[in-house]
């Protein structure tokens, strides 16, 4: 619908959100690591931080 968005968070470069059109970006063409979206390091799942415009 043209709704301006911007995801930021651990999950916002995930082959997840590229897939649900959330992001452009694809994370095997940038080699993004898929550790900082989901780690037995991390204590909470993983989060996306999603901006609209308004």
């Amino acid at each position: 619908e043209g709704i301006l968005c911007q995801g930021r968070g651990s999950a916002a470069n995930s082959l997840v959100c590229y897939c649900l059109h959330i992001t452009e970006v694809s994370p095997e063409q940038a080699n993004l690591l898929f550790g900082r979206f989901l780690s037995r390091e991390r204590d909470e799942p993983p989060d996306i931080d999603v901006d609209f415009e308004h």
